[in-house]
């Protein structure tokens, strides 16, 4: 009987256990561009905990960074975090997009990459999704189109680049039509 009671209790405890700490949620360090006084933008600085991730794409960002963030003429804020970086607006939509250059990723003919559950797609500068992200790598658009892949994987080059191999590739309008 002894047994049966020390298996039994961390057996009901364990999904209690799991479901708490799945609940917490992680804090996101951040690093923006802040506003001055005269509504001017500060150096690129650490802000500290911002705010808090959701799950992996989804940063959930304190009002009182928001207030903070300097948006200039673009409209938009990039807020980086301690894994990812994210497009804010002033209407307070973040989306996470891909780092490109040690930024945010350019809008290439008003659009840029975004990434959800690994996966990439495509936003405008509203943070509208206008192709879902359902690609394992895509390129910026370039003549009405972009070149994605799926299935293929980052080659590193032992430095500081890397490039995609393998997997099946083929090319998205901004229309969301594939072709291969």
């Amino acid at each position: 009987m002894f047994l049966y009671k020390n298996t039994i209790l961390p057996l009901l405890i364990l999904p209690l256990f799991v479901a708490c700490s799945t609940l917490k949620h992680k804090v996101a360090n951040c690093m923006y561009i802040a506003k001055t006084q005269k509504q001017e933008p500060s150096d690129l600085t650490s802000q500290g905990v911002c705010g808090e991730f959701l799950d992996e794409d989804t940063l959930a960002l304190d009002p009182k960074h928001f207030k903070a963030l300097y948006f200039g003429d673009s409209n938009l804020a990039v807020v980086y975090t301690n894994h990812a970086i994210f497009y804010v607006s002033k209407t307070g939509k973040v989306k996470r997009t891909f780092l490109f250059d040690n930024g945010a990723d350019y809008f290439k003919e008003g659009l840029a990459r975004t990434i959800s559950k690994g996966k990439y797609g495509f936003m405008n500068d509203k943070l509208e999704i206008l192709i879902k992200p359902q690609f394992d790598f895509v390129y910026p658009f370039s003549d009405g189109k972009a070149r994605f892949c799926n299935g293929c994987k980052k080659k590193s080059d032992g430095e500081e680049h890397s490039t995609m191999v393998g997997g099946k590739w083929g090319y998205v309008d901004k229309d969301g039509k594939i072709t291969f």
